[in-house]
């Protein structure tokens, strides 16, 4: 590489860093209850699945967590999403745990959690 490229290439992955950044806190349903089946507060839990990394991934607002249970059919039930990270875990913000019909509701409280079922 010349004398640029090492500041160029490192340029370009902080672009798109902030271009996530932007996407993320562009989505309106970041932290707001936007449906009157969502629960604030709590979690969805069956077994130890929500204490592992998010099986549906990370994503910026309550309803895309929704969303990934219902592209889930049959496999999926409920859900739960966090608004905010866990650093003790090594977990970022916004991850969608996607469960079955035996997970129960459970309160959760300070970390931004919102749970609801696969339709409202």
């Amino acid at each position: 590489q010349g004398p640029g490229g090492q500041g160029q290439a490192m340029a370009a992955r902080a672009a798109v860093h902030v271009v996530a950044l932007v996407a993320f806190l562009a989505d309106p349903g970041l932290g707001q209850q936007v449906e009157p089946c969502y629960q604030s507060e709590s979690a969805y839990v069956d077994g130890s699945i929500t204490d592992q990394i998010p099986n549906a991934g990370f994503w910026s607002g309550a309803q895309s967590c929704q969303q990934q249970c219902k592209d889930r059919g049959p496999y999926c039930s409920y859900w739960t999403w966090r608004q905010d990270g866990d650093a003790s875990r090594a977990l970022g913000p916004g991850g969608c745990w996607v469960l079955g019909e035996t997970a129960t509701l459970q309160p959760m409280v300070g970390v931004g959690a919102v749970a609801g079922p696969q339709s409202c």
